[in-house]
């Protein structure tokens, strides 16, 4: 069957697929009269042998051998990447500003006075250092001293979920309270939310959690509701598309990633600032 030649025909191809970015990229392409193939949606699978004008993508495997990333180096249109995760893949990038959104949720959590600050991660790339930066950059220009700020990150056997709580409980049990997590996303953010609330630790009081993405599937359901960065995921997607346009009419690609801020910091209950109540009060609410 041919293609519509009146219509530009675009894949989305992102290696984990979220709604808003790909809400981003249909109002660009609504805009703009395009077709926008999102086959990779449902299932993940690449379309090969797919023909059109030129792919979305969102590289976030670290595999050197990933399928996706060999995908989209092999076709022949232009393509833009809304990750940077794999900086060594040369793209057109439209992405976070991910040292700011480390900045913010430093800012946030440096209001609670917590005593220790730990940066809670799965993996390290490009997006990790720079969040970690803008975090404990903060950090240390408001006086925090870096023996105060600490990585933490599960070794491949404490990655399946019930080896990762049991794991994360012992890690964090004698950290100093109170304690301030910033987990790069959501999906792990939950995760130390889970172990506070199976140790029966107090929250905000004692642990404070912040995560990235502000997913209201994820932050509105967990035991205490999540604090979160609000990556403005949406205007990725749009931004993305809109270069991805300018490349398709001869624009030359840019020299550096075009970053997207965040929107700043939605509180929830995780770091909601509580009212000081006498002592016996306080404890009976607790």
């Amino acid at each position: 069957m041919k293609k519509d030649l009146c219509r530009r025909h675009i894949l989305l191809a992102l290696g984990s697929y979220q709604v808003a970015t790909h809400r981003g990229v249909v109002r660009y392409a609504q805009e703009q009269g395009w077709t926008v193939n999102a086959d990779m949606a449902y299932g993940g699978q690449l379309p090969e042998g797919w023909q059109g004008d030129g792919i979305i993508t969102a590289l976030n495997s670290r595999d050197t051998a990933d399928p996706l990333a060999d995908f989209v180096c092999r076709a022949d249109v232009p393509v833009v990447d809304l990750n940077l995760v794999r900086d060594d893949v040369v793209l057109p990038r439209v992405i976070g500003d991910h040292y700011r959104i480390g900045e913010m949720a430093a800012e946030h959590l440096f209001e609670r006075k917590p005593q220790h600050y730990i940066f809670y991660h799965e993996y390290w790339s490009g997006v990790e250092q720079s969040r970690f930066d803008g975090f404990q950059g903060t950090l240390r220009a408001a006086g925090v001293d870096v023996s105060m700020i600490q990585r933490l990150s599960p070794p491949p056997a404490q990655r399946p979920w019930r080896k990762r709580l049991t794991w994360l409980a012992q890690e964090l049990a004698d950290a100093p309270r109170p304690l301030a997590l910033f987990a790069f996303n959501d999906y792990l953010a939950a995760h130390l939310i889970e172990v506070a609330s199976r140790c029966e630790w107090l929250m905000p009081q004692d642990v404070l959690v912040v995560g990235v993405d502000n997913d209201e599937l994820i932050c509105e359901c967990l035991p205490v509701s999540l604090s979160s960065v609000h990556h403005d995921l949406e205007a990725r997607g749009y931004r993305g598309a809109a270069l991805l346009g300018r490349l398709l009419d001869g624009e030359l690609p840019p020299e550096s990633p075009i970053l997207v801020p965040p929107l700043g910091v939605v509180e929830r209950r995780s770091t909601e600032i509580m009212v000081r109540l006498p002592a016996d009060v306080q404890q009976v609410l607790d």
